[in-house]
Order: C-alpha cells, then structure tokens, then sequence
C-alpha cells in the first residue's frame, strides 16, 4: 500500500492534516500604531485617485455609484496607494499626518473601541 504525501490526499484528509496545526491568524502580531498609519494614508490616496479616475469617466455618477463603484475595487486602489507611498519615499519624500487630524483620528478610534 503506498502512502500519499499530504498535498495530494482529498480535501477531507488535509483538514484532518492540518487540524492540529495553529491557524495565521494566531501567529500575526497586532498592527503597531505607525503600520495603521501608513494604511490609511495608502488607503486615502487609493481613493483619491479612484475618484479622480472615476469623476473623469463619469461625471454623470451619482454619490451611491461612486460608492458602489469603489467597494467593488477598495482593496486594489489600497495596494495602488502603498505602491505610490513606496515610490515616493524611494525619491525621497515622505508623507507626514497633520497633528490635528492625528489627534482626531485617535480619539475618534478611542471611541468607536469604547462604544
């Protein structure tokens, strides 16, 4: 009787496989307060460049299809946004947040955690 390797068993045996084994999840670290930073400055400029895109190939669009429009494409703009911010910090510029919108957004998530 031969022994099939891990990767080629049907669906139900490499569940059983790797029932045992910790999940990604489990193993990631929390996002430090510098990484969401830099995720939300990406997912800004994402935006900012959909709407520049969207406006120009739709002036007609309502407010709800732009945002239909977006949900459907959020995640690719987010990755177009840390490519930019890459981009611009290897020509050597740097995106700074404004202390007064960095204050807001703090006790604005200060808030919805306590809620």
């Amino acid at each position: 009787m031969a022994v099939r390797a891990a990767w080629c068993r049907p669906a139900a045996s490499r569940r059983e496989f790797h029932q045992g084994q910790s999940s990604m999840e489990e193993t990631k670290a929390p996002l430090t307060e510098e990484q969401k930073m830099r995720r939300r400055a990406a997912r800004d400029l994402g935006r900012a460049l959909f709407r520049a895109d969207f406006d120009t190939a739709n002036p007609e669009a309502t407010a709800q299809e732009r945002k239909a429009a977006y949900k459907d494409v959020s995640r690719q703009q987010t990755k177009l946004g840390m490519r930019m911010m890459r981009r611009l910090e290897q020509s050597g510029f740097k995106l700074v947040p404004d202390p007064e919108a960095l204050a807001r957004m703090t006790e604005a998530s200060a808030e919805a955690t306590a809620a």
